[in-house]
């Protein structure tokens, strides 16, 4: 397959190039249903292998054009890009067309620079080097100020890439080395927030907190970014007097950094009127999880998660290379998947603990190495190996070494994660083990609530919060403001009266046991089989889960010729991309008598999403009933709604879809992008 040409971009402004005028179907390219589109699509849905299309080498330029155009989601085009990331077909040259083509920028090399990084972090791929970004400005848009300054810079980057212990930092100022930060690699980053903390507290000797908070509050933004704990200054604070530490307190973790612990509490402050910052380097919206709370004493994650998508994470912040603590709300990947990337073998965060129920941990672990799995099934290694994230979590040791810095809790039991922190978890009703936090931290109080469910389910009785006179909530908004979720609906027992055979696409974690508690309980049930496929199955025998019937099958796979009447299967994955769903789906296609029941979020760029819409061509070719029913492990509308009512302290909106916020009910709730960097 030869390097993806997308020059043509820069050229284009409102008509279709004359360069795809050769492509069938090309007349109807601005058709949402015509054949360009489709047959990208069916690349998408892995209907088609990419290889398979005569004009492969236009796919990301028609791409981004039909995103442009509005034919094609933001959801599709972020695949289509990663699809080409996947294959290693894309050059700095590739990216940079597209990011000019579809993001708009002013004049100036500088404001250039802003736009690439912003839609670099969004297509998830590593921003050129600034020789790069200077040549292709300079072919395109005109002469570069201050050219030298920026050559200059790549020549040093290149330099700290061959960084070894006697490298020279002495003749740069802390400007220039924290210019460097945003160009680097992930490890070399953490080394130089390292060696810009050292040399900014270099003249410290501070004897009690109030002069260190004296002299600290004289630096620069960059020091004021860090917490003044033990873990930043270190021996900086060995002038000031350490108190006894409770043996209790360092009990919970793992004893290879009990040391370290002991050292951070005996060097913390005294004082219990604490305060607290929130920073939101994951945003508002769903997937990619991730809260930054700094107190006096330490500070700590709330989840540290990755769109599934296009493998994004939580934007880097200087802080972050110095966390105390991670707590984990659950195990799903939007909120768990980029722990071992966060704690990798090689980073500053190595031995840093995560909390988390037991339930979370299992999970977690089946989830990150099923991620590693995919990834390393579906990528040329050459692109693993130039995305650094994506190496990471596609590390075994990483994996490993993250598993082993877990710290089991348990619901409704106080602990510690760092001094004058104290933390108690509640039931969220969302998954096996899923958890809100209220965080006592001095004198105030945080409630964090990941993804919970106030309603209940099959599996779960409705979360109970303790909120009512907290200082901030910190809620997940996944169904803000979606009052109409219910439209377009059916009851499963009409289904399963309906149809003789019936494939339930399910999402293992939580959805495959949520919907085979629900089939338990329809009547005449006894008189059907039931076969959980994949790893929802394994998930029942890891959790022990009591399954009180005869018809039920736990199966890693099944074929086609065990789909008989009477047969019910529910199976992964749960936007029929692949796996043993899709797998019967295909083989049943001809059949109308086959319902397919939809029971969870379907991504716009998949086969679900296309098959339970109506798109003619597959519909044509697919001739089963297709059916959606609700079921849903998130608080519906109105009952966050009535929850926030009962809620007297400031309330932030973390999580929700696009547009939630503008449709809500209420006045009352921030979001991170009403907040100036940080919520006091």
């Amino acid at each position: 397959m030869k390097a993806q040409s997308t020059g043509i971009l820069r050229t284009l402004e409102n008509d279709p190039s004359e360069e795809w005028k050769h492509i069938e179907g090309f007349p109807a390219i601005l058709d949402t249903n015509g054949s360009i589109a489709i047959r990208i699509r069916e690349v998408l849905w892995m209907k088609t292998d990419i290889e398979n299309l005569e004009w492969q080498d236009h796919v990301l330029a028609i791409g981004s054009y039909l995103f442009k155009q509005g034919i094609f989601t933001d959801v599709e085009m972020l695949s289509i890009f990663k699809l080409f990331v996947s294959l290693a077909q894309i050059e700095d040259k590739n990216a940079l067309d597209v990011v000019t083509y579809l993001f708009d920028f002013d004049s100036t090399f500088e404001d250039f620079i802003e736009t690439v990084s912003e839609a670099m972090y969004y297509l998830v791929y590593p921003i050129p080097s600034p020789a790069v970004l200077v040549k292709y400005y300079e072919e395109y848009f005109g002469l570069v100020e201050n050219k030298n300054h920026w050559l200059d810079l790549d020549g040093k980057i290149a330099g700290v890439e061959f960084w070894d212990e006697t490298i020279d930092f002495s003749n740069q100022s802390t400007e220039e080395i924290k210019e460097l930060l945003f160009w680097v690699a992930p490890d070399l980053r953490s080394r130089l927030v390292e060696l810009l903390i050292q040399l900014e507290i270099n003249d410290l000797e501070p004897e009690s907190w109030e002069e260190l908070d004296e002299k600290v509050s004289k630096k620069d933004e960059f020091l004021h970014q860090f917490p003044t704990s033990y873990k930043v200054y270190g021996s900086k604070l060995s002038k000031i007097p350490p108190q006894s530490v409770d043996a209790n307190t360092l009990s919970i973790f793992p004893q290879e950094i009990v040391q370290e612990k002991a050292f951070s509490y005996a060097y913390s402050r005294p004082e219990t009127e604490e305060w607290f910052k929130i920073f939101f380097p994951g945003g508002e919206r769903i997937g990619h999880a991730g809260i930054y709370i700094k107190t006096r004493s330490g500070s700590f994650l709330l989840d540290y998660g990755m769109t599934v998508v296009n493998n994004r994470i939580p934007r880097w912040r200087a802080f972050t290379e110095k966390i105390d603590a991670v707590l984990l709300s659950h195990a799903h990947l939007d909120h768990s998947g980029a722990l071992p990337f966060l704690l990798r073998k090689s980073g500053p965060l190595s031995k840093t603990p995560w909390f988390g129920t037991r339930d979370t941990k299992i999970m977690s672990q089946m989830l990150f190495r099923d991620t590693r799995n995919v990834l390393t099934r579906n990528w040329e290694k050459k692109a693993i190996d130039s995305i650094p994230f994506v190496s990471e979590i596609t590390s075994q040791a990483n994996i490993t070494n993250a598993l082993e810095n877990h710290v089991e809790i348990s619901i409704g039991e106080e602990f510690h994660p760092l001094p004058n922190v104290t933390v108690k978890a509640f039931n969220a009703s969302h998954l096996f083990g899923s958890v809100g936090y209220d965080i006592e931290i001095g004198t105030k109080r945080l409630f964090y609530t990941g993804d919970f469910n106030l309603q209940g389910s099959k599996l779960f009785s409705g979360a109970e919060f303790p909120v009512d006179d907290v200082d901030t909530l910190l809620f997940d908004g996944t169904n803000y403001a979606k009052y109409e979720e219910t439209i377009g609906t059916v009851e499963l027992q009409q289904v399963l009266k309906d149809h003789k055979r019936v494939i339930i696409p399910a999402f293992a974690m939580g959805r495959t046991q949520e919907i085979l508690y629900k089939l338990l309980s329809q009547d005449s049930i006894e008189e059907r089989k039931i076969l959980v496929a994949g790893m929802g199955g394994r998930l029942i025998r890891e959790l022990k889960l009591s399954i009180k019937s005869k018809n039920v099958e736990l199966a890693p796979a099944i074929i086609p010729q065990e789909f008989k009447d009477g047969t019910i299967l529910v199976a992964g994955n749960g936007m029929l991309q692949a796996g043993t769903s899709r797998q019967i789906l295909n083989s049943t296609k001809d059949d109308d008598d086959v319902g397919v029941v939809f029971c969870g979020y379907q991504s716009p760029n998949t086969f679900g999403y296309h098959l339970l819409n109506g798109n003619p061509s597959l519909r044509a070719e697919y001739k089963q009933q297709i059916y959606k029913i609700k079921l849903s492990g998130h608080s519906s509308a109105d009952s966050l709604d009535d929850f926030f009512g009962s809620v007297n302290g400031r309330k932030a909106i973390v999580h929700s879809p696009e547009g939630a916020f503008e449709r809500g009910k209420r006045n009352d709730i921030v979001r991170p992008r009403d907040i100036e960097g940080e919520l006091q």
